[in-house]
């Protein structure tokens, strides 16, 4: 499953926005199918007083270099949890708007561009998947009429643009998928949750090496 970090917010106000056709579904929804308990790299052995870096689940770890066991445990929660909530949501986009989450990703990126264009060594930077995958899932994306490559003679630069068919499958692929998003995640955490996460999230993407 390709890996990928937050950058969908569905809002850019120089384009006829497809995110106001977006609508909340409502109701409960389960997530007990993205935490089964006892996952990770946990050590079978039980004990009635765990130690510090035992998370609220009772699970602990086995010792690892360079790591405390808190320090493995936010680590590896860290994976786990984007691991299951992707495939989760994923799943859904194939189900209902029949587009995997790697090609909504790459639709977004076109979007949230402005005039809905992009370099394709830039947007390769940005796709959830590698450099080799960006230009085949942009091929793909080109076979179905979601996105055109442009190319200008005596340039090497070449631009990939998206289509208004595009723009409308996005549209309904985003109903999808940021309902999927509250629902999975946003729902279950509090507004200073939410603004801790935000802040881990950019120091961690602005020390990252390029």
């Amino acid at each position: 499953m390709d890996h990928a970090d937050s950058r969908w917010l569905p809002h850019r106000p120089h384009v006829s926005s497809p995110a106001s056709r977006y609508r909340r579904c409502s109701g409960p929804a389960s997530v007990s199918d993205l935490t089964p308990a006892g996952f990770g790299y946990r050590s079978g052995v039980g004990d009635a007083n765990p130690p510090e870096g035992t998370d609220s689940a009772g699970r602990h770890e086995r010792a690892v270099p360079h790591l405390t066991e808190g320090e493995l445990l936010a680590w590896r929660g860290m994976l786990e949890l984007e691991a299951r909530v992707l495939v989760a949501l994923d799943a859904e986009l194939r189900e209902k708007r029949g587009v995997s989450i790697s090609e909504f990703d790459a639709l977004y990126q076109l979007w949230i561009k402005p005039g809905c264009r992009c370099r394709m060594k830039d947007l390769a930077n940005r796709l959830l998947v590698s450099r080799g995958g960006a230009t085949k899932l942009i091929i793909r994306l080109e076979k179905r009429g979601l996105v055109r490559r442009i190319s200008q003679s005596g340039q090497q630069a070449v631009t990939a643009e998206l289509t208004p068919e595009g723009e409308s499958v996005l549209a309904d692929a985003m109903d999808t998928h940021f309902d999927g998003v509250r629902r999975l995640v946003i729902s279950r955490l509090e507004p200073g949750e939410l603004a801790m996460l935000r802040r881990i999230a950019e120091r961690l993407r602005d020390d990252a090496p390029d």
